[in-house]
């Protein structure tokens, strides 16, 4: 596997690069507490997909470098060794998750861009989706040589490639879930051969209107690659303490002292023999 100095290097050059097909979307509105994508409505063709077609959620991108990369993706059940950005599933099935395989002539990254329009400033953003693994492409994988692609967010993202310093979050990365006593080179059922991912985006101070991207990093690894998928994400926001304006101030105030005033009289009262 490759070097964790040398995936690094490679992570910046994928990122910054400006030559690299990004699809347009528009950013998903957060507009209350709780987001869902389930990847239903991703394709079921095999055949390439332009993205111009809308087939991607709303929000969600990808983008690819190397020999092969373009702006289309595929439908795949893992049998397929094309390094490409995928629409995992069945064959035929609307059951589908958002995922890559990444090869020598190819390497991917996807997420989504969402903007704050909940009318609050978000501080956390607590995430959890389905890590599926599609295919595996070698038999001799140990859990320190597993495929892994890499989590990170930004603050003020436009797009997957927007420069500026994107932050890693492991808890949720994607990783092998086929470590042992699977043969090298084939599918695998990823609708059964998954996990569960949680992780926080802590310390946020994310304005109303302001943008923050999401991806996951596919890196080509020496050898035969595994394909990796996200699959039922579901994003909450936690939003901080609202400071109260001051004519609720004032209205606190008075009632506090009404209340005073009551317990005062009750209090001078004489008491009846």
């Amino acid at each position: 596997m490759t070097s964790t100095k040398i995936r690094a290097g490679r992570m910046m050059t994928l990122a910054l690069s400006l030559a690299v097909p990004q699809l347009a979307n528009a950013a998903v509105a957060l507009t209350g507490a709780t987001y869902s994508e389930n990847f239903n409505g991703l394709t079921t063709s095999t055949a390439v997909v332009s993205t111009n077609g809308g087939l991607l959620p709303n929000g969600w991108q990808f983008g690819e470098t190397g020999d092969n990369a373009n702006s289309s993706y595929r439908a795949g059940d893992g049998s397929s060794n094309t390094g490409d950005t995928y629409s995992f599933g069945a064959a035929g099935s609307t059951d589908r998750a958002l995922g890559s395989l990444a090869s020598g002539s190819l390497e991917s990254r996807f997420g989504a861009i969402f903007t704050n329009q909940t009318g609050s400033t978000i501080n956390a953003l607590d995430i959890a989706f389905f890590n599926e693994q599609w295919r595996n492409g070698s038999a001799t994988v140990t859990s320190a040589t597993a495929t892994r692609y890499a989590f990170s967010y930004l603050v003020g993202a436009a797009n997957l490639s927007s420069a500026g310093s994107w932050t890693t979050v492991t808890s949720l990365d994607l990783i092998d879930q086929v470590l042992t006593g699977t043969p090298s080179g084939g599918a695998v059922d990823g609708n059964t051969v998954r996990a569960q991912r949680t992780g926080t985006i802590a310390g946020l101070n994310l304005l109303q209107g302001q943008s923050i991207g999401i991806r996951w990093i596919d890196l080509d690894d020496s050898g035969s690659d595994d394909a990796l998928a996200v699959d039922d994400f579901r994003m909450t926001a936690s939003f901080a303490s609202a400071v109260p304006e001051p004519s609720t101030w004032a209205t606190m105030f008075v009632g506090l002292a009404l209340v005073a005033g009551l317990i005062r009289r009750r209090k001078s009262r004489p008491v009846l023999a």
